[in-house]
């Protein structure tokens, strides 16, 4: 074979072997960048929100193969429900139905047998290392204190209140030495500092979270409390 053809032959060997590779790299990163381009471009036009959130869930078969498959509530005063439940109201967590979406998954209109409309958001697969740990550290918090959070407990009048709403009366009666631990010896506690300390316990619980301090202005003002 001559060589003038031997080189040419070899030349075009390592183009195609090159754009192999090219081409199998872009396949490998075509649907990363896609679905990067489709989350940033909903974020930044609202109109495009529903159709992108819809690209963005038949693009992620895989996803549902590793979902949670079990719902959890830590809140007494709220029912359980089931995933099957939930699934039946969002139409299976139907694109269609998805009104929103965050750093911790979709949200979903959904509506249950009762007739009434809520949001439900379904966790997506990042968010579950975050979602186990807030469930251990619940978890944690029942076992260290012997009850589940806001569990009610027995008043003065035999009624089950919850821990709350109890403080909220004290402190509208002004009673705030009487929610002060007996073990504690009144002596040696100010009772302006007292009613400071309750004053910004209230505000951390308030029911608009909108209205709850930011933590560094609580140390701020938990700091600016004189105790002498």
């Amino acid at each position: 074979m001559d060589p003038p053809l031997q080189a040419f032959i070899a030349a075009a060997s390592s183009f195609v072997a090159v754009l192999l590779i090219f081409a199998s790299l872009y396949v490998f990163c075509r649907d990363p960048i896609k679905r990067r381009q489709i989350e940033e471009e909903t974020r930044n036009n609202p109109r495009t929100r529903n159709r992108n959130i819809r690209a963005i869930a038949s693009s992620n078969t895989e996803l549902s193969s590793i979902t949670v498959t079990e719902s959890a509530t830590f809140d007494p005063n709220l029912d359980q429900l089931s995933m099957k439940q939930l699934a039946d109201a969002t139409r299976d967590f139907s694109p269609e139905l998805i009104i929103g979406d965050g750093s911790f998954g979709m949200v979903y209109k959904a509506t249950l047998t009762c007739g009434k409309t809520v949001a439900v958001k379904k966790l997506s697969a990042d968010a579950f290392q975050g979602f186990r740990e807030y469930r251990a550290e619940m978890e944690t918090l029942e076992i260290v204190t012997g009850r589940r959070p806001n569990f009610p407990f027995t008043g003065e009048d035999g009624r089950e209140i919850r821990l709350v709403n109890w403080i909220s009366g004290m402190v509208e009666q002004e009673r705030y030495m009487e929610m002060v631990d007996a073990n504690l010896s009144k002596d040696e506690l100010k009772e302006s500092a007292i009613v400071e300390y309750f004053r910004i316990a209230m505000m951390c619980a308030n029911e608009n979270y909108h209205a709850r301090p930011p933590m560094n202005e609580v140390v701020k003002i938990l700091d600016g409390i004189s105790t002498c």
